[in-house]
């Protein structure tokens, strides 16, 4: 093999490895694609019972749930699952670091998976429903105050077999204060 077709095979190469790898990047919101549709539909994640003062040992309840067929991405109706294919939604809830509501408390997943990234969650399409369905009880262990924005920022991206044929909808946390923080301690 001579030195033009050696670097021509190496080339090819080194492409098809680049090739191979677009579109499998975990990170939803860095694509080299413009998701299919983006929306925004408020106070989607409740939180129950929303209070002012718990007790250290107390439950609250963190819901999301989210009709395969609706217009939160326009007036228009849409299944989410015929255009992206997404057995499931990945759901990024913002909390400030240091007052994270995941951290030192226990968390019970009841629908959904966690990620292997802070505060993201998987959650699937319960097909009995019709719904996109995530749950979790918290425990509150960790005494202290509590405070992170209500409103977001906050996403779910559904995502199928191919990376761009996403939809992106962002929301926000139900029941924050004037300021935009739901805030509470745990005593």
């Amino acid at each position: 093999m001579d030195y033009k077709n050696k670097i021509k095979s190496y080339s090819l190469f080194i492409l098809f490895i680049l090739i191979s790898s677009c579109g499998k990047n975990d990170d939803t919101r860095n694509t080299d694609c413009d998701p299919i549709a983006e929306g925004n539909k408020k106070d989607l994640i409740i939180i129950s019972p929303l209070q002012t003062i718990y007790n250290q040992g107390d439950v609250i309840n963190v819901k999301v749930t989210i009709p395969v067929q609706n217009d939160y991405f326009g007036t228009t109706p849409i299944n989410i699952y015929t255009l992206s294919g997404a057995s499931f939604g990945s759901l990024i809830i913002t909390m400030y670091p240091t007052n994270d509501i995941f951290l030192g408390n226990t968390v019970t997943l009841i629908s959904g998976t966690l990620t292997d990234v802070q505060g993201k969650f998987n959650f699937p399409l319960n097909l009995n429903t019709g719904n996109y369905e995530f749950e979790a009880n918290i425990k509150l262990n960790r005494l202290g105050n509590y405070k992170f924005p209500s409103n977001g920022p906050d996403f779910i991206a559904f995502v199928g077999n191919n990376f761009c044929k996403r939809l992106v909808l962002d929301t926000s946390k139900a029941g924050g204060n004037v300021d935009g923080n739901i805030e509470f301690v745990v005593q």
